[in-house]
């Protein structure tokens, strides 16, 4: 009876989301640690860690299906550069992949905590396409002035390095969830900054009011022309607009259970600050995208791409060698 009334409930709640006291500590120091990120005033709401447990748990979960779903691990070696066309698409240069390794800190730092062995981490780099004039060969014959597509990579960057894949996995989750929690603070603070803006605003739109209307006495009723009161009416109209933008911000955010809900609300819709998806082109040893020419065909290339904001970064799950990040800087 004891085991059916186990596989009973197993079947209705499965493991993965079934909470065990440690679970649930880790949980709560999360959720402490996002409320404290985005807002110290939402600790000063009741019971706020029962509000924000289900919605950090689906952010959570939405983010290890993201990291997982990541392309990679490519392993990062210099000597496969000229081999691998994913390598050889993102860096120019055997030299550029070789100095990437050794010059990024968040690598060093790493590579001299672990002291050998392999690290693994994110690399995000932006990634351009240009439209430019060049030459294709096609059956033999060199065509000048091809319109084609060159797609290069930049600016790389690496990030949640770890010994192992899981951690680094692991390490990507919690930086994503940080960022969302940094992104629902920034609302926040922008919302103050508007108000404050505002504010402003409306205290010069006073003074000037109040100076056409110590004129419009000055003069009597009978001297104000159409113009000044032209003036008078859009200026009060403004005023209006203003209060009611006002009040509409101010509305956000008026109690402090309101910046809870603000919080509940970021992390059960996590996709909408942040977007993964999988990238496939083509292109050859020059960058050109689609190139059929004979001479340097395009080869398929394949990485992931994650949308925040208005920014979008290539990426994918790297592994390399301490060893070559804590190479000489003469050894290429």
């Amino acid at each position: 009876m004891l085991e059916r009334m186990r596989h009973l409930v197993e079947a209705r709640w499965p493991s993965q989301h079934r909470q065990t006291p440690r679970r649930d500590a880790r949980l709560d120091e999360t959720v402490d640690r996002v409320a404290q990120i985005i807002s110290p005033k939402i600790k000063a709401v009741r019971d706020y860690r029962r509000r924000l447990r289900e919605p950090v748990q689906q952010a959570l979960d939405f983010f290890r299906q993201a990291a997982d779903s990541l392309v990679g691990p490519v392993v990062m070696e210099p000597g496969l550069w000229r081999t691998d066309p994913l390598l050889n698409a993102c860096f120019s240069s055997m030299e550029q992949l070789s100095g990437f390794l050794r010059n990024s800190e968040t690598l060093r730092k790493q590579a001299d905590k672990s002291g050998q062995g392999d690290i693994f981490f994110l690399l995000t780099m932006d990634r351009r396409e240009e439209s430019t004039l060049g030459c294709a060969v096609e059956c033999d014959v060199a065509r000048r002035d091809v319109l084609q597509t060159v797609v290069t990579f930049s600016d790389h960057r690496a990030h949640a390095p770890a010994a192992t894949l899981e951690e680094a996995r692991e390490t990507m989750v919690r930086g994503a969830l940080e960022h969302l929690a940094a992104r629902a603070k920034a609302h926040i603070v922008d919302n103050r900054r508007k108000i404050e803006e505002l504010e402003r605003s409306k205290a010069m739109l006073k003074s000037e009011l109040k100076l056409l209307e110590l004129e419009r006495h000055g003069l009597g009723e009978a001297f104000v022309d159409a113009d000044m009161r032209r003036k008078m009416s859009e200026g009060e109209q403004a005023m209006r607009d203003l209060a009611s933008n006002m009040a509409q911000l101010r509305s956000e955010f008026v109690e402090l259970a309101d910046y809870l809900e603000f919080a509940v609300r970021a992390f059960e819709e996590p996709g909408e600050f942040v977007t993964f998806n999988t990238v496939t082109l083509e292109v050859n040893r020059q960058g050109i995208k689609d190139y059929q020419g004979q001479d340097d065909p395009s080869r398929p290339i394949r990485f992931s791409e994650i949308r925040l904001a208005d920014r979008t970064r290539a990426a994918f799950v790297a592994r390399c060698s301490v060893a070559d990040v804590l190479a000489d800087a003469d050894r290429g």
